[in-house]
């Protein structure tokens, strides 16, 4: 990919995907280690309706963080070209696209890790994603398609994952009627998200300090 783009364009590429990155690392408030707990507890796999309402939870909270960054994009846009490299507008735009869907990815991803899918998740992950990034790769640079292609491409591929990984569950999660036990169950999910993500990261200042 360096070779590709070059010392510049790999530059550029590299600092648009820096707030996507962080985005989610931050962003997806840990609920994904949440639902593995919560999963691997509930054995008999009626996680239905709570499926419905992390996806639910993920349109709301995709929302915010794009509308958030939406707004503030002109700052954003000037604060990246401060320095030598020469960051396009329309790129940065572009990247941000992919949060939702690595949000998305990594909540879904955590139901298959409940149910102790690992080789579904392995296939996924570091078979089926891997292969078609090099394939994509080689045909842009093969056709010299350039830099928007190559951040398509990583959007794609990890809608590919969703594609895959929604097959798998509609599989193995089974839906319970009781809408009020999903409601709470959720309702720990969050809390235990939160005050988990909420430890590491001040887990993490602790040790940087």
């Amino acid at each position: 990919l360096i070779n590709y783009l070059g010392i510049d364009l790999y530059a550029i590429y590299s600092v648009i995907f820096i707030i996507p990155l962080l985005v989610v690392s931050i962003g997806s408030l840990g609920i994904g280690q949440s639902i593995i707990y919560h999963v691997k507890r509930n054995t008999n796999r009626q996680n239905g309706i709570m499926l419905w309402m992390c996806v639910l939870f993920w349109a709301i909270l995709s929302f915010v963080y794009c509308s958030v960054l939406f707004l503030s994009a002109d700052f954003i846009f000037e604060y990246l070209n401060k320095g030598d490299i020469t960051v396009e507008y329309d790129a940065m735009i572009l990247s941000w696209l992919i949060i939702p869907v690595l949000i998305l990815r990594k909540y879904l991803i955590s139901f298959l890790r409940g149910y102790y899918k690992i080789n579904q998740v392995v296939i996924i992950e570091s078979m089926v994603q891997p292969v078609l990034k090099v394939v994509f790769i080689a045909i842009i640079y093969i056709y010299d398609l350039g830099l928007y292609y190559i951040i398509l491409t990583l959007i794609v591929v990890e809608l590919i994952a969703i594609i895959l990984t929604v097959i798998q569950l509609n599989r193995e999660v089974a839906i319970c009627m009781n809408v009020g036990k999903e409601a709470a169950n959720f309702k720990r999910v969050m809390a235990f998200a939160l005050k988990s993500h909420t430890g590491t990261i001040f887990q993490k200042l602790n040790v940087d300090l």
